[in-house]
């Protein structure tokens, strides 16, 4: 939900850092569709950089969508309460506890596969 994003988001502080490094290490692998909502005029600024560099198949798990096509889209369970379904998510513990989870089972099992 990019909404409320303007200049003051565009803060490089290590949290901002460390999310992005591990969205890029996750990302295309574990994430098969990503739907950006309320996009403004800095994302899609970005954006258009952004389609000049990323390849075909990582573009097509990306939309920018309203929020009515998304509930079309997407149950309503899975989509947070200020877009309109039922998620409270809790992405700090909840998405980096699965994120690093995964990592662990993935080097667990590149290790036994180099074996």
């Amino acid at each position: 939900d990019m909404r409320d994003m303007g200049w003051a988001n565009l803060d490089f502080s290590k949290d901002i850092q460390h999310f992005i490094r591990t969205a890029l290490t996750c990302f295309p692998g574990r994430m098969r569709q990503a739907w950006i909502v309320n996009s403004n005029w800095i994302f899609n600024t970005a954006w258009s950089l952004l389609r000049i560099v990323l390849t075909p198949k990582v573009l097509s798990r990306m939309q920018q969508v309203s929020v009515e096509s998304l509930l079309d889209e997407i149950d309503v369970q899975y989509i947070p309460k200020e877009l309109g379904g039922t998620w409270q998510p809790n992405l700090t513990k909840e998405w980096y506890d699965v994120v690093f989870e995964l990592d662990r089972l993935k080097s667990d099992n590149d290790s036994e596969r180099r074996r």
